[in-house]
């Protein structure tokens, strides 16, 4: 980012606005955008996204010691941000909430609008006698960094709603739990935010090794030190049909481009002893063979999780059939009682 910035500078720029997604949350240390203030200098503003925080103007010291300027506005449109460049070389930064002309004709609209989407939300798709959480009972967040029973019954959804002999869902793309009791729609679209349909696409059994060094090249043998996440990364993949080992000992050989987009994989593999399910049973993994993977259009047409270079131009079987929530609910349903087999994990993931 300093590069960048001194580029800016270089070339006559009188202001230097940040358009960031970091957010502030403490778990996302060292990379939040009060992080990016404190170690660059030559910003004004930034204006930041990711964790939903309200700051209408917060100003942090620079590298050097000097004011910048950090707003977000939250969540859902309820503020909108403003940003004046003044002529006379002073930003300022602020959020507007109350809007002196409204349209009529729009604001009956977005009340009906709103009406029937609340009673949508509040409707009930299933039940659960257990929580399915994404974090320990200390509050650290572990869907980014180990199997959970709710990676397990979500990659499983994937799996089998889309009739694959595999299934992912990257951790990041797992954004909250489930409490026990009736399951809504908001309580399942709170797990599955983004917006994602499901894709089932062909790949060989290498690939899905190679994949797996990828999605695991940050697992430590811990997932918390000092009441804190680590080696969390949201390309972690909670998986379905397979069952591997991750040695953290050995350090990982992944080649990345500017992206951090895999390109390639060194001799040594942190993942070992890689199965895949057929007919019931755990079998090695044949590396010439051929399999179905089902995932969301989020990482095998779109390129996430680090997979620019290596899915979006195989076969696809599946191209974005259903939404991501609504595989969900498909899948509880058939679940019916079964659905008790999620109370603990299956161990599929085995970190050491």
């Amino acid at each position: 980012m300093q590069k960048y910035v001194d580029e800016c500078r270089a070339q006559g720029a009188k202001y230097v606005v940040v358009l960031s997604h970091l957010g502030t949350d403490d778990e996302d240390s060292p990379y939040t955008s009060l992080d990016l203030i404190a170690n660059t200098n030559g910003i004004d503003a930034v204006l930041d996204a990711h964790s939903h925080t309200e700051a209408s103007c917060w100003i942090r010291q620079n590298k050097d010691g000097r004011d910048v300027l950090l707003s977000s506005t939250g969540s859902k449109l309820n503020k909108i941000g403003q940003l004046i460049l003044g002529g006379d070389g002073i930003a300022t930064v602020g959020t507007v909430d109350v809007y002196d002309r409204k349209d009529d004709g729009i604001t009956d609209k977005i009340v009906s609008i709103r009406s029937e989407f609340e009673s949508k939300m509040e409707t009930k798709v299933g039940h659960i006698d257990f929580a399915l959480p994404i974090k320990d009972e200390d509050g650290i967040r572990m869907i980014r960094t180990r199997e959970m029973p709710i990676g397990d019954f979500v990659a499983d959804a994937y799996r089998i709603i889309g009739s694959a002999d595999i299934g992912m869902c990257n951790g990041g793309g797992i954004a909250a739990g489930l409490e026990a009791g009736d399951v809504t729609y908001r309580d399942i679209i709170a797990v599955a935010p983004r917006g994602n349909s499901l894709c089932v696409v062909k790949v060989t059994g290498a690939e899905i090794v190679d994949m797996l060094e990828y999605f695991y090249r940050k697992t430590q043998a811990e997932y918390a030190a000092d009441g804190k996440a680590v080696g969390e990364e949201g390309s972690f993949q909670q998986v379905s049909g397979l069952r591997f080992t991750v040695n953290t000992s050995v350090a990982t050989s992944i080649q990345v481009d500017d992206d951090d987009a895999m390109t390639g994989v060194g001799d040594t593999r942190r993942v070992s002893d890689v199965m895949v399910l057929k007919d019931g049973e755990y079998v090695p993994i044949d590396l010439s063979a051929t399999y179905t993977l089902a995932s969301h259009n989020y990482m095998i047409k779109n390129g996430g999780s680090g997979m620019l270079h290596h899915l979006a131009d195989h076969e696809l079987v599946v191209d974005e059939s259903i939404a991501d929530y609504q595989v969900l609910i498909d899948y509880m349903n058939m679940l019916g009682d079964d659905i008790a087999k999620y109370k603990t994990v299956d161990d599929r993931i085995t970190v050491k």
